[in-house]
């Protein structure tokens, strides 16, 4: 990737305020680039960045999963921390942040993105925001009711309705992160920067900086910061460039006067003469929009960068839109091909009446969200399918009454390659449980925040080329081991908690047989009776050791290196 890419990237305090409260990632090793904005003031905002920038870099270098998950998983675990954080450090109450990440994975372009931070596209003479401002000026901006040049002076434009840090989120909420997924051409520069920038650069100044530097990356960040202070350098400001190796060679600016205005055949993205831009169009005019999708306006909350975040009410933009932003959006045509966009199927009372029944209507990308409740069933996942509690563990998957006690696996996952497992509880305590928790065999999903009590053989059971990541899970209280990994699995375990498990039959917390080579980082395992890991490969020792809380059972060994005729026996399949 690396050898394809140029790039130039900086962070700057500015003029006024006394810290920088933005962080910038770029990677071009791994296609990962991202601003993010700190909110809270100083203090506060920095370590929400910083935070942030942690959380993102740390699961993006983590393949497991599709870049979409990934993206999710990493902007959602960034607000947890952020959430976690504050609960230990109640000073920093008003702590949150905004981000915007890209990831290029070959010719594709992957973005996630919560807040009023952007990602422009330079393409062949044009330069297009493919963000979405989460601001109620932003939206008015986007839906072309006012200019580009009326939203930078509109007192109103530092607020915002979405965030990272202020409230728990899942990683597929509706009303949280915007994830977009664009081609990338060879020919292509993507610039991403704070609010800090675009409050006080214009979009096209933003283009002929960029474009007077298309071989020195570096410069055009350099340079365009240095505008910013030069106007008074209010805010912090961040940029990141990134320039394919074919950028510089498309146009010059001496050849500004011949850039089309049509798209070349095969172009996805559509373009514009470089120079109509407000600096000589009608200010008057409204900026055109570019088919980008209706807005939710719910303020989720309202943040004002320059002091203590005052609400500002929405109601009159949202009759305004209604008025006529309709009428202006529908008949643009769209920059991108429409898609059906992923539907969340609800399982409760007064929806849907079990979870079957939702799996069977789902569709890949589609979320089943389940009430709280007692549900007995057992299930069988779906390739791309979220299933997720609306109210971590308040959703219980239970055995249904009518199979045999040691018969039944709680949820399959087989030959699987993306999806989420996300806040469930299996296992009642009522009554006997499943054999087999969770059963996943070739599979490549993410198995989140779950708890697993109760089970027979064990909480979870790998098998197969696995390669799905279980993270901040709670596997408790079983009568088989937590955790059992065989075949040439390839399974990530982190940041799991593994307790009491195979008390009485002396199992141990997580045992690892075969070639399977795991993954395990931060685990808490602990076992009262007898080693907290049972490993077929001895050179595995040193790692899980190292990496790993583990706590054995008096005059135990903290990990058991088997014989090949004691891992044929305590691995059978059920």
């Amino acid at each position: 990737m690396s050898s394809l890419l140029h790039t130039g990237s900086v962070s700057d305090t500015g003029r006024i305020r006394a810290h920088n409260e933005d962080a910038i990632l770029c990677d071009e090793d791994r296609g990962v680039f991202a601003v993010i904005d700190g909110l809270g003031g100083e203090a506060a905002g920095e370590v929400a960045a910083r935070i942030a920038k942690e959380q993102i870099q740390s699961r993006l270098r983590n393949p497991q999963g599709s870049p979409e998950e990934r993206l999710r998983e990493a902007i959602a675990l960034a607000n947890q921390r952020i959430l976690e954080h504050v609960d230990q450090n109640p000073e920093l109450a008003r702590m949150a942040c905004v981000a915007t990440v890209a990831f290029l994975e070959g010719e594709t372009l992957h973005v996630a993105h919560v807040g009023d931070s952007r990602l422009y596209l330079l393409r062949e003479g044009t330069i297009t925001k493919l963000t979405r401002d989460h601001s109620p000026v932003g939206v008015m901006e986007d839906e072309g009711h006012i200019t580009e040049l009326e939203a930078m002076a509109h007192p109103n434009r530092n607020e915002i309705y979405r965030d990272i840090g202020s409230e728990p989120r899942h990683p597929n909420d509706s009303d949280f992160i915007d994830y977009d997924m664009f081609l990338s051409g060879p020919k292509d520069a993507l610039l991403l920067c704070t609010d800090g920038l675009t409050d006080l650069v214009a979009s096209h100044e933003i283009q002929d900086v960029v474009l007077d530097n298309a071989s020195r990356p570096q410069t055009a960040v350099k340079r365009l910061v240095d505008l910013a202070n030069e106007r008074g350098g209010k805010d912090n400001v961040s940029v990141v460039l990134v320039v394919r190796e074919g950028f510089e060679n498309v146009v010059s600016v001496e050849d500004l006067s011949e850039v089309k205005t049509e798209p070349t055949p095969g172009d996805e993205f559509e373009t514009r003469p470089m120079r109509e831009t407000h600096a000589t169009a009608n200010p008057s005019q409204p900026k055109p929009t570019f088919g980008a999708p209706s807005h939710d306006l719910r303020p989720l909350r309202s943040w004002d960068r320059a002091s203590s975040k005052t609400p500002w009410v929405v109601t009159l933009l949202a009759v305004a839109l209604l008025a006529g932003g309709w009428f202006f959006r529908d008949r643009m045509p769209p920059l991108f091909d429409a898609v059906t966009p992923p539907q969340t199927l609800i399982v409760g009372e007064g929806h849907l009446q079990s979870i079957g029944e939702a799996m069977r209507q789902a569709k890949p990308g589609d979320t089943v969200e389940l009430l709280p409740g007692e549900y007995k069933e057992i299930l069988i996942m779906k390739d791309g399918v979220h299933l997720r509690s609306r109210v971590p563990q308040a959703a219980v998957l239970a055995r249904p009454d009518s199979l045999p006690v040691g018969l039944s696996t709680g949820i399959l996952v087989k030959d699987v390659s993306s999806g989420t497992i996300e806040g469930l509880a299996l296992g009642s305590g009522g009554s006997p449980g499943f054999n087999v928790g969770i059963h996943l065999e070739n599979a490549a999903v993410t198995v989140f925040d779950v708890e697993v009590t109760g089970t027979d053989f064990a909480a979870i059971q790998i098998y197969g080329e696995d390669a799905s990541t279980i993270r901040s899970s709670y596997l408790h209280d079983n009568l088989g081991r937590g955790v059992l990994i065989d075949g040439l699995a390839t399974t990530v375990l982190e940041r799991n908690r593994i307790l009491a498990n195979g008390v009485e039959a002396l199992l141990p917390g997580i045992e690892i047989l075969g070639s399977a080579a795991p993954t395990l980082t931060e685990n808490l395992v602990e076992s009262s009776t007898t080693e907290a890991l049972w490993i077929q490969n001895a050179a595995q020792w040193e790692e899980y050791e190292s990496q790993n809380q583990l706590k054995a059972g008096p005059e135990k060994e903290l990990i058991r290196v088997l014989s090949a005729a004691s891992s044929d026996d305590s691995g059978d399949d059920p």
